[in-house]
Protein backbone atom coordinates (compact mmCIF):
# COMPACT_ATOMS: atom_id res chain seq x y z
CA UNK A 1 0.00 0.00 0.00
CA UNK A 2 1.46 3.05 -0.91
CA UNK A 3 1.60 5.66 1.90
CA UNK A 4 -0.48 9.08 1.24
CA UNK A 5 3.00 11.27 1.06
CA UNK A 6 6.01 10.42 -0.53
CA UNK A 7 9.16 11.97 0.70
CA UNK A 8 12.25 11.72 -1.71
CA UNK A 9 15.48 12.07 -0.77
CA UNK A 10 17.42 12.19 -3.41
CA UNK A 11 21.22 11.35 -2.60
CA UNK A 12 23.45 12.20 -5.44
CA UNK A 13 25.91 9.39 -4.83
CA UNK A 14 26.82 5.38 -5.27
CA UNK A 15 23.84 3.49 -3.82
CA UNK A 16 25.51 0.81 -0.94
CA UNK A 17 23.69 -2.00 -0.06
CA UNK A 18 21.00 -4.53 -1.46
CA UNK A 19 18.11 -1.31 -2.69
CA UNK A 20 15.78 -1.92 -4.71
CA UNK A 21 17.37 -0.84 -8.28
CA UNK A 22 15.58 0.81 -11.41
CA UNK A 23 16.73 1.53 -14.81
CA UNK A 24 18.59 -1.52 -16.00
CA UNK A 25 16.51 -1.68 -19.61
CA UNK A 26 18.86 0.85 -20.49
CA UNK A 27 22.00 -0.09 -19.47
CA UNK A 28 23.78 -1.17 -22.02
CA UNK A 29 22.51 1.49 -24.30
CA UNK A 30 22.21 5.34 -24.11
CA UNK A 31 18.28 6.77 -23.64
CA UNK A 32 17.42 9.29 -26.27
CA UNK A 33 15.25 11.51 -24.39
CA UNK A 34 11.73 12.94 -27.12
CA UNK A 35 10.01 15.19 -25.71
CA UNK A 36 6.76 16.80 -27.98
CA UNK A 37 4.79 19.58 -27.27
CA UNK A 38 1.04 19.43 -28.44
CA UNK A 39 -2.53 20.61 -27.90
CA UNK A 40 -5.78 18.88 -28.48
CA UNK A 41 -6.54 22.23 -30.31
CA UNK A 42 -4.09 21.94 -32.93
CA UNK A 43 -5.13 21.18 -36.12
CA UNK A 44 -1.56 19.36 -36.61
CA UNK A 45 -0.90 17.51 -34.07
CA UNK A 46 -2.52 13.99 -33.76
CA UNK A 47 -0.16 13.09 -36.22
CA UNK A 48 3.15 14.09 -34.15
CA UNK A 49 1.45 12.24 -31.32
CA UNK A 50 0.83 9.16 -33.45
CA UNK A 51 4.49 9.56 -34.66
CA UNK A 52 6.67 9.58 -31.20
CA UNK A 53 4.37 6.57 -30.01
CA UNK A 54 5.42 4.78 -33.18
CA UNK A 55 8.82 5.54 -33.17
CA UNK A 56 9.17 4.41 -28.98
CA UNK A 57 7.59 1.14 -30.29
CA UNK A 58 10.51 0.55 -32.94
CA UNK A 59 13.41 1.27 -30.35
CA UNK A 60 12.67 0.89 -26.51
CA UNK A 61 15.81 3.21 -25.47
CA UNK A 62 13.55 6.28 -27.59
CA UNK A 63 11.71 7.48 -24.45
CA UNK A 64 9.12 10.02 -25.54
CA UNK A 65 7.22 12.55 -23.07
CA UNK A 66 4.14 14.44 -24.38
CA UNK A 67 3.63 17.90 -22.92
CA UNK A 68 0.20 18.87 -23.48
CA UNK A 69 -0.03 22.96 -23.53
CA UNK A 70 -3.20 25.22 -23.40
CA UNK A 71 -2.29 28.54 -25.74
CA UNK A 72 -4.76 27.33 -27.93
CA UNK A 73 -7.38 26.58 -25.80
CA UNK A 74 -9.12 30.28 -27.23
CA UNK A 75 -9.83 28.36 -30.50
CA UNK A 76 -12.41 26.41 -28.30
CA UNK A 77 -11.28 23.36 -26.84
CA UNK A 78 -9.83 22.99 -23.43
CA UNK A 79 -6.95 20.50 -23.58
CA UNK A 80 -7.98 17.97 -20.75
CA UNK A 81 -4.02 17.12 -20.51
CA UNK A 82 -2.67 20.55 -20.25
CA UNK A 83 -0.62 21.01 -16.99
CA UNK A 84 0.70 23.67 -14.93
CA UNK A 85 4.19 23.80 -16.01
CA UNK A 86 4.12 22.11 -19.55
CA UNK A 87 4.57 25.65 -21.52
CA UNK A 88 7.06 26.99 -19.14
CA UNK A 89 9.38 24.14 -19.73
CA UNK A 90 8.66 24.92 -23.10
CA UNK A 91 9.71 28.60 -22.65
CA UNK A 92 12.45 26.92 -21.55
CA UNK A 93 14.13 24.45 -24.50
CA UNK A 94 13.30 27.54 -26.25
CA UNK A 95 15.11 30.59 -24.74
CA UNK A 96 18.00 28.08 -24.23
CA UNK A 97 18.15 27.13 -28.07
CA UNK A 98 17.95 31.30 -28.80
CA UNK A 99 14.30 30.19 -30.51
CA UNK A 100 11.52 33.15 -30.80
CA UNK A 101 8.29 31.69 -29.40
CA UNK A 102 6.76 28.68 -28.85
CA UNK A 103 4.73 26.40 -31.18
CA UNK A 104 3.17 23.02 -31.57
CA UNK A 105 3.52 20.57 -32.59
CA UNK A 106 7.65 21.09 -31.68
CA UNK A 107 9.87 17.69 -30.63
CA UNK A 108 12.33 18.38 -28.83
CA UNK A 109 15.47 16.04 -28.26
CA UNK A 110 17.34 14.96 -25.74
CA UNK A 111 16.72 18.90 -24.26
CA UNK A 112 19.64 19.69 -27.28
CA UNK A 113 18.04 19.82 -30.31
CA UNK A 114 14.31 20.81 -32.23
CA UNK A 115 12.53 20.73 -34.94
CA UNK A 116 8.78 20.51 -36.40
CA UNK A 117 6.66 17.45 -34.81
CA UNK A 118 5.61 16.17 -37.68
CA UNK A 119 9.06 16.01 -39.60
CA UNK A 120 9.20 12.25 -39.20
CA UNK A 121 12.23 12.54 -41.39
CA UNK A 122 14.12 15.23 -39.00
CA UNK A 123 12.96 13.82 -36.21
CA UNK A 124 14.68 10.13 -37.19
CA UNK A 125 17.65 11.95 -38.09
CA UNK A 126 18.19 14.09 -34.97
CA UNK A 127 17.56 11.05 -33.07
CA UNK A 128 20.31 9.32 -34.77
CA UNK A 129 22.63 11.72 -33.97
CA UNK A 130 21.57 11.69 -30.33
CA UNK A 131 22.44 8.09 -29.44
CA UNK A 132 25.66 8.98 -29.06
CA UNK A 133 24.59 12.09 -26.73
CA UNK A 134 26.24 11.30 -23.12
CA UNK A 135 22.85 10.84 -20.96
CA UNK A 136 23.63 8.56 -18.23
CA UNK A 137 20.86 5.80 -17.37
CA UNK A 138 20.41 6.54 -13.55
CA UNK A 139 20.25 3.80 -11.11
CA UNK A 140 17.30 4.52 -8.44
CA UNK A 141 17.15 2.75 -5.22
CA UNK A 142 14.86 2.48 -2.28
CA UNK A 143 17.13 1.59 0.82
CA UNK A 144 14.35 0.84 3.73
CA UNK A 145 11.23 2.32 3.69
CA UNK A 146 9.81 3.91 0.43
CA UNK A 147 10.75 7.68 2.03
CA UNK A 148 14.34 6.74 1.32
CA UNK A 149 15.42 7.48 -2.69
CA UNK A 150 18.42 7.55 -3.15
CA UNK A 151 20.04 8.54 -7.13
CA UNK A 152 23.27 7.35 -7.87
CA UNK A 153 24.58 9.59 -10.81
CA UNK A 154 28.14 9.15 -10.35
CA UNK A 155 30.19 10.40 -13.30
CA UNK A 156 28.09 13.19 -14.70
CA UNK A 157 29.42 14.94 -17.31
CA UNK A 158 28.33 18.59 -17.80
CA UNK A 159 29.64 21.51 -18.89
CA UNK A 160 28.06 23.76 -15.62
CA UNK A 161 29.12 23.67 -11.98
CA UNK A 162 25.21 23.02 -11.45
CA UNK A 163 22.72 20.27 -12.75
CA UNK A 164 19.14 21.02 -12.51
CA UNK A 165 17.08 17.58 -11.20
CA UNK A 166 13.35 17.61 -12.32
CA UNK A 167 11.17 14.73 -10.97
CA UNK A 168 7.93 14.19 -13.57
CA UNK A 169 4.71 12.58 -12.78
CA UNK A 170 3.64 10.32 -16.32
CA UNK A 171 0.78 7.69 -17.49
CA UNK A 172 2.20 5.63 -19.90
CA UNK A 173 -0.99 5.46 -22.11
CA UNK A 174 -4.12 7.62 -22.92
CA UNK A 175 -6.87 8.14 -25.85
CA UNK A 176 -9.07 11.11 -25.79
CA UNK A 177 -11.56 11.91 -28.11
CA UNK A 178 -11.79 15.51 -28.59
CA UNK A 179 -15.57 16.80 -29.17
CA UNK A 180 -15.14 20.25 -30.69
CA UNK A 181 -12.77 22.68 -32.06
CA UNK A 182 -10.10 22.20 -35.20
CA UNK A 183 -9.86 18.56 -34.22
CA UNK A 184 -13.34 17.57 -33.57
CA UNK A 185 -14.19 13.54 -33.50
CA UNK A 186 -10.38 12.83 -33.14
CA UNK A 187 -8.60 10.35 -31.30
CA UNK A 188 -5.49 11.58 -29.16
CA UNK A 189 -3.24 8.69 -28.28
CA UNK A 190 -0.57 9.56 -25.87
CA UNK A 191 2.43 7.63 -24.60
CA UNK A 192 3.89 8.90 -21.56
CA UNK A 193 1.92 11.85 -21.13
CA UNK A 194 2.93 14.17 -18.60
CA UNK A 195 0.72 14.84 -15.50
CA UNK A 196 3.12 16.98 -13.22
CA UNK A 197 6.39 18.40 -12.73
CA UNK A 198 8.36 19.38 -9.94
CA UNK A 199 11.69 20.64 -9.42
CA UNK A 200 14.02 18.88 -6.71
CA UNK A 201 16.63 21.29 -6.69
CA UNK A 202 20.61 21.59 -8.60
CA UNK A 203 23.25 18.88 -8.26
CA UNK A 204 27.48 20.36 -7.95
CA UNK A 205 28.23 17.88 -11.26
CA UNK A 206 32.11 19.30 -10.31
CA UNK A 207 32.36 17.36 -7.08
CA UNK A 208 31.21 13.69 -7.75
CA UNK A 209 32.12 12.24 -4.48
CA UNK A 210 30.07 15.00 -2.52
CA UNK A 211 26.70 13.97 -1.18
CA UNK A 212 23.55 16.00 -2.06
CA UNK A 213 20.34 15.48 -0.12
CA UNK A 214 16.90 16.76 -1.59
CA UNK A 215 13.67 16.04 -0.02
CA UNK A 216 9.96 17.01 -1.52
CA UNK A 217 7.23 15.84 -0.14
CA UNK A 218 4.67 14.56 -2.36
CA UNK A 219 0.72 14.35 -1.96
CA UNK A 220 -0.72 10.86 -3.34
CA UNK A 221 -4.11 12.39 -3.19
CA UNK A 222 -3.51 14.70 -5.88
CA UNK A 223 -1.61 12.37 -7.59
CA UNK A 224 -4.34 9.67 -8.30
CA UNK A 225 -6.45 12.39 -9.10
CA UNK A 226 -3.85 12.89 -12.28
CA UNK A 227 -4.12 9.21 -12.82
CA UNK A 228 -0.17 9.11 -12.84
CA UNK A 229 0.95 5.82 -12.99
CA UNK A 230 4.80 6.22 -13.66
CA UNK A 231 7.80 8.78 -12.73
CA UNK A 232 10.96 9.80 -14.63
CA UNK A 233 13.89 11.66 -12.64
CA UNK A 234 15.93 13.87 -15.61
CA UNK A 235 19.22 15.94 -15.32
CA UNK A 236 20.10 18.91 -17.47
CA UNK A 237 22.70 20.57 -17.36
CA UNK A 238 20.77 23.88 -16.34
CA UNK A 239 17.21 24.91 -16.35
CA UNK A 240 16.05 24.38 -20.32
CA UNK A 241 19.75 23.06 -21.47
CA UNK A 242 20.97 19.20 -22.52
CA UNK A 243 19.65 16.23 -20.88
CA UNK A 244 22.31 14.04 -19.03
CA UNK A 245 21.13 11.96 -17.05
CA UNK A 246 17.53 10.17 -16.93
CA UNK A 247 15.77 7.01 -15.37
CA UNK A 248 11.87 5.63 -15.16
CA UNK A 249 9.98 3.22 -12.98
CA UNK A 250 6.66 2.61 -12.54
CA UNK A 251 4.58 3.49 -9.38
CA UNK A 252 3.66 -0.39 -9.28
CA UNK A 253 7.38 -1.53 -9.19
CA UNK A 254 7.63 1.12 -6.58
CA UNK A 255 4.81 -0.44 -4.58
CA UNK A 256 5.74 -4.28 -4.69
CA UNK A 257 9.78 -3.52 -4.60
CA UNK A 258 11.56 -6.22 -2.50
Amino acid sequence: MIKRYLYIIAMFAFVAGNAFMAGDAYASERPVIVELFTSQGCAACPPASSLVSRLAMEDENIVPFIWAVDYWDYLGWQDTMAIEGGVERQEDFNRSMEKNGVFTPQVIINGAVQTIGSREGDIRTLIKEQTEADVAMLDVGFDGGLENLSLNIGGIKASSSEAVVTLIWFKDRETVRIASGDNRGKLFHYTNVVRGVHNLGTLNTMAPNQQSFLSIPIGFDALEMLDANCIAIMVQESVGGKIIGFTKITLDELANRP
